[in-house]
This record gives C-alpha cells, sequence and structure tokens, in this order.
C-alpha cells in the first residue's frame, strides 16, 4: 500500500509539473480552521475521554497548478494543559481546477510538542492521496493515507504505521448569486484501514477528532511514556471500519471563502463502537 500511495502522489506531481509554463505566479492564503479533538485526564487511576476545540491557524503558498506548502500550529482549548500540542507542515499538490478531476497528493510532518492535554502517538509521518472524479452526476471519490513514525519505548524503539482507504460517491449542489458562491457537496463513503495507533491522520478522522478513539484503536497508550494497554496483535489487520455520510459546505465572496463539514461515521462493528458525529470549519482569506 504504501508504494501505491507513493506511485500516485508522484505521478499527481509530475503530471502537474509538466502542466507549468514559464509563469511564476503564487497565490498566498491565510486561514484558521476549528474542529474537535480527543484530550485525557488523568486523575489518579481514572482516565478521562473528552473532545475539546482544536483551533488551527494555517499558513499557504501555491503556485497556479497547486503545487506548495503550508504551515499549521494547532491550539488546543481544553484538557489539563491548553495550548500548542502540534505543529504541521504539509507540502505537495491541491489541484482543484482541472475539468476531469480533483486531485490532492502530499506529505505531511507532525511535530508534537508533548502537550498532556492530547493523546500521544508514533504517527509523525503521512502520505495521503485523494481523487474525485468530475464528469459523472455522481462523482466517485477516493482518498488513501499512509502514516508511519517511531514506537519508542524504554527498551526498543521499531519503525510502526497505519493504512487508511476511503471510497465513496458524491455530487456538487452550486448557487451563484451576484459576487458570492455557494455549493453544498452530500457525500456516502465507506472507510477501511489498520487503526493500530491513534493519530491525526486525515484519512482517519473517525479516529483524530473521536473521543472514544480508545475504543476503535488496537494499541492503546497513555500521554508520556505510559502505557495504559498494549494489546499484542500477531499479524496487522485491514479491515473495513465505518460507513461514512457527509455533508460539505462553502461560501465564497471574493477573497474570502468559508467551508464548514459534517460528518456521521456508523460502525459496522458493535459494542463500544457508537456512532460519532464529526464537524469541522474553516475560514480563509486569499492574497
Amino acid at each position: 500500500m504504501k508504494k501505491i500511495i507513493s506511485i500516485l502522489f508522484f505521478i499527481a506531481f509530475a503530471f502537474s509539473s509538466t502542466a507549468q509554463d514559464s509563469s511564476k505566479t503564487f497565490h498566498f492564503s491565510v486561514g484558521v480552521g476549528f474542529t474537535p479533538v480527543p484530550t485525557i485526564t488523568i486523575a489518579g487511576i481514572d482516565t478521562s475521554y473528552n473532545n475539546s476545540l482544536s483551533i488551527a491557524p494555517i499558513v499557504d503558498i501555491r503556485n497556479k497548478n497547486g503545487l506548495g506548502i503550508s504551515y499549521s500550529p494547532r491550539f488546543v482549548a481544553g484538557g489539563p494543559s491548553a495550548g500548542i500540542y502540534v505543529h504541521q507542515v504539509t507540502a505537495g499538490l491541491q489541484s482543484y481546477n482541472k475539468e476531469m478531476f480533483d486531485v490532492v497528493a502530499d506529505y505531511s510532518h507532525y511535530f508534537f510538542t508533548g502537550n498532556k492535554s492530547v493523546p500521544t502517538t508514533p504517527i509523525t509521518n503521512e502520505l495521503y492521496f485523494s481523487t474525485t472524479y468530475k464528469k459523472p452526476w455522481v462523482m466517485p471519490t477516493l482518498t488513501l493515507g499512509y502514516g508511519f513514525g517511531t514506537l519508542k519505548t524504554a527498551q526498543t524503539s521499531k519503525a510502526v504505521n497505519d493504512v487508511n482507504v476511503s471510497a465513496g460517491i458524491s455530487h456538487v449542489f452550486q448557487k451563484e448569486l451576484s459576487d458570492a458562491a455557494f455549493s453544498l457537496v452530500p457525500a456516502l463513503k465507506l472507510n477501511a484501514g489498520t487503526n493500530e495507533y491513534f493519530s491525526l491522520l486525515r484519512s482517519s478522522r473517525y479516529i483524530s477528532a473521536n473521543k472514544n478513539y480508545h475504543n476503535l484503536v488496537k494499541r492503546k497508550k497513555g500521554n508520556g511514556s505510559v502505557v495504559v494497554s498494549n494489546t499484542p496483535v500477531t499479524k496487522k489487520s485491514f479491515s473495513l471500519n465505518n460507513i461514512e455520510a457527509e455533508l460539505q459546505g462553502s461560501f465564497e465572496k471574493g477573497s474570502f471563502s468559508v467551508r464548514p463539514g459534517v460528518s456521521m461515521f456508523v460502525p459496522f462493528t458493535s459494542g463500544d463502537n457508537a456512532v460519532s458525529l464529526i464537524w469541522q470549519v474553516e475560514m480563509r482569506y486569499s492574497f
């Protein structure tokens, strides 16, 4: 799976590079995003899991073909230690202006600060690929995510990874009024993955923005170096996880845009895996 994602990433990169002309026009934008993030509070032998507000300013610079880089420090507003919990740097392609396909192919690194409010994770890198075929009325969409990093304990250090795949259909409803544009994009998706660890991967938001993540991942780890539980897994399993009903919205006026979204995740298995509702909002201004 890692090889497949890497190949798709470099194909998209090469496609965009060959499409460039001699123009060196770059576009700069700033914004802020809001979404839930799980927080942990440990009091003696008791551990509580909650969702707190994550606030993520973002600075982004791209050329006209969508190649660029962005930086985003994320703040957690709750938990025992409010403040910055990670710095995210992303480089790659975001192409939404082609006639047939939307394509996102990029690499992210997560620089964690050690904030004790947010669960720890060994997954600090992400290869991400997403595409939507826009020609038909019902548009097929595919997302691939590969997260990797190093799991360190007092005795050992080993490479670990997680793989996620999402496939589904969507449709765009658009409306333009004078100098403003509105859109709604409902989608239905199937999500599958290995779900070994908690992470901030975009391809598994049902974990990264879910206070019940500890019921979904196979290897659970507390903050610091304290292992809450680490169930032995002899072989990594890839399986269907949930069905997702998503609604994305967009309002654009001039250089300003607002993009809210909400997803409902219905698990395929019963037990502790409850239905979850996850939202996000991003506001951005382009110069």
